[in-house]
C-alpha cells in the first residue's frame, strides 16, 4: 500500500478551492499523469458522481472508475475507485486559512494493488510517490496564483 498526505495552501477562497477539487474534471489541468477524465453519472458535484479516468501507466494507460463517496461541502471530499489491479481513496479536505480569503487543502492519497498483485505492494510506493509528487507541482501552481 502507498499513502501519501500534501498540505497545500491556496490563494482562492475555501468555497472557490472546494468547487475546484471536488470536480475530478479539473484534475486534468494539474495532474500531469492524467490523460482523460469523464463525467459519468450523477450531479455535476456530490454523492454519486462518477468519473472515468485515463491515466498513463507504466507499461499501459490504466482506467479507473471514481465515486464520490463522501461530500461535505465546502470541507471534504473523498473519491473511491477499485478496478482488477487497484484500490485508490483520495479524500482532501479543505480549511479556511488564517490569510483572509485563502484557504489550504489537505490531499491524502491511497493506492494499494488488489488480488495477487498485493505481493507487489511493497514496490509501489516508491513508484507512487513520483507521480504524486509531480500532481502536487500542478496542484500547487494552479491554486496559487493561475485562475481558473
Amino acid at each position: 500500500m502507498a499513502n501519501y498526505t500534501v498540505e497545500i495552501s491556496s490563494k482562492w477562497t475555501i468555497e472557490k478551492t472546494f468547487a475546484f477539487m471536488s470536480d475530478m474534471q479539473n484534475f486534468i489541468s494539474w495532474d500531469p499523469g492524467i490523460k482523460n477524465v469523464k463525467l459519468l453519472a450523477g450531479p455535476d458535484k456530490g454523492l454519486g458522481c462518477k468519473y472515468h479516468l485515463v491515466i498513463g501507466g507504466v507499461f499501459r494507460d490504466i482506467n479507473l472508475e471514481y465515486e464520490i463517496i463522501e461530500y461535505r461541502d465546502p470541507h471534504i471530499v473523498t473519491f473511491h475507485a477499485r478496478n482488477s489491479i487497484f484500490t485508490s481513496l483520495d479524500t482532501i479536505k479543505i480549511a479556511q486559512s488564517t490569510n483572509k480569503g485563502e484557504s489550504s487543502i489537505s490531499y491524502n492519497a491511497i493506492l494499494e494493488f488488489n488480488g495477487l498483485w498485493r505481493l507487489f505492494n511493497p514496490l509501489l510506493n516508491p513508484l507512487f510517490k513520483r507521480i504524486v509528487n509531480r500532481a502536487t507541482v500542478g496542484l500547487r501552481q494552479e491554486v496559487q496564483g493561475n485562475a481558473t
